[in-house]
């Protein structure tokens, strides 16, 4: 399973003294609370027969294996239809054998303003790393060579450990255009989770006439602060904005059956406090969902096409320092990076970084008759509720390139297979990936579909 590419870190603890470990805990409990109080959509789930949404809290144990944790134990806990009817909660832990530590919490569809038309998510993860791999440059073995560039040698690499951690808050306002000029929220009824009253017009996909479109921003914070072989310490920090539009005209924001997505955004570190460097990265993505129909052993089956492209603007400006130019490049995990959780998921978190960055996305997704999760009684005393399960079967394909030609970024293109498996739990959709690809592969396991 690869970890969040998070985004600030704090300094790893050079021992585990009494002092380290209430240092540690009192940034988790801080982490807790800021997550607790916002959040980012504009959807109020209701199950049919039922007058309202009812908060629950759910908590389900798993176990899972991979080379960075080892064997690993998990504890997740969610919350749906609280604190507001509209709203959830997602708690994860993990402890592994290899020493590696990690938390993940988010707090999704929160109305700051009850009738306002101000929606907020974030998003907080904190990892201490005992063997954490970073795609930059300082390996001995590889001094002429760049590391994370698309034909890098995938041992270029620097080890080592310590701690990642990262925040975030968006915030958008969803304008009075297409179908968000009559509703600020809407209202959906699913039964056994899929949609059976209040599904949303996606045609004509034009912003005046259907769907939502929303300005936002989100500020962001990241570092890791690690000890890393051959270049002793390290430490990363970015903390900026992400300035964006997005045009949302599906049928169910969640789990979306057809329409599409547009979003476009720029991104800009300013250089100032704690940051390491300042830079502007742009980056868009388009995406598609088509039905296809249902079967003898499928409820519903939908292909999703996504592409995703990023270019940083102020990649060949640059400062002097010490006679040394220093350049406004993002940090690896910032800018056109694949690898990890979201794109390219065979692969080591920003396993491939570069200037510039393509990648498509292609995912058949099966919603499953068959459901043996429903009704098992030691779930049902957790508090959770599976509405279904659905496989995916995926591929994708991308790189990244040290300038922004179609041309380059359309040759020698990585790729990797996908197998998933999704659960609606408690409203809330639960994926774990498998991806493989020409270095191996990875597990991934978070909230959400990728795209």
């Amino acid at each position: 399973m690869s970890l969040h590419s998070a985004s600030a870190l704090l300094p790893a603890p050079a021992n585990h003294d009494l002092e380290s470990c209430l240092r540690r805990a009192a940034v988790v409990l801080l982490l807790l609370l800021s997550v607790c109080s916002v959040s980012h959509a504009q959807e109020e789930l209701v199950r049919a027969g039922e007058v309202g949404g009812k908060p629950g809290l759910a908590l389900f144990p798993f176990a899972f294996y991979n080379d960075m944790m080892g064997a690993a134990v998990a504890l997740a806990a969610v919350t749906s239809s609280w604190p507001q009817p509209q709203s959830s909660l997602f708690l994860t832990a993990f402890a592994g054998s290899k020493g590696t530590n990690y938390l993940y919490a988010k707090a999704s569809d929160l109305r700051p303003f009850p009738h306002g038309r101000l929606y907020a998510t974030s998003r907080l993860t904190l990892g201490y790393f005992d063997a954490m791999k970073v795609f930059s440059d300082g390996h001995p073995d590889f001094a002429d060579a760049r590391a994370g560039a698309n034909d890098s040698d995938p041992d270029n690499y620097l080890e080592g450990n310590g701690l990642d951690q990262e925040a975030w808050l968006r915030l958008h306002y969803l304008l009075p255009l297409g179908q968000g000029r009559y509703e600020k929220m809407h209202r959906l009824v699913l039964r056994d989770g899929i949609v059976v009253e209040g599904a949303r017009d996606t045609w004509p996909p034009l912003p005046w006439k259907t769907g939502y479109t929303m300005l936002g921003v989100r500020p962001f914070y990241r570092s890791q602060d690690l000890s890393l072989s051959h270049v002793g310490d390290f430490n990363s920090t970015t903390i900026g904005s992400d300035f964006f539009v997005e045009y949302d005209a599906t049928d169910f924001s969640d789990d979306p059956t057809r329409g599409s997505r547009i979003y476009a955004a720029v991104s800009r570190d300013w250089g100032s406090g704690a940051s390491s460097n300042s830079w502007t990265q742009a980056m868009g993505s388009a995406t598609g969902y088509l039905p296809l129909g249902s079967g003898t052993h499928t409820r519903r089956l939908t292909l999703a096409l996504s592409v995703w492209t990023s270019h940083c603007l102020t990649w060949n400006s640059a400062d002097a320092a010490d006679g040394d130019p220093v350049y406004h490049r993002p940090p690896t995990y910032a800018g056109a990076s694949l690898g990890g959780m979201d794109r390219m998921r065979a692969y080591a978190p920003a396993r491939f970084n570069d200037r510039s960055a393509l990648v498509y996305q292609a995912e058949l997704r099966q919603t499953l008759r068959w459901n043996p999760l429903e009704k098992i009684a030691l779930l049902q005393k957790l508090g959770m509720r599976i509405d279904w399960l659905q496989l995916v079967y995926g591929l994708e394909a991308g790189r990244v390139a040290p300038g922004y030609d179609l041309s380059t970024l359309h040759q020698a293109m990585k790729v990797n297979g996908l197998l998933g498996l999704r659960l609606l739990v408690n409203q809330l959709v639960i994926r774990v990936d498998l991806g493989v690809g020409s270095e191996g592969g990875a597990v991934q396991m978070i909230s959400d579909h990728a795209f």
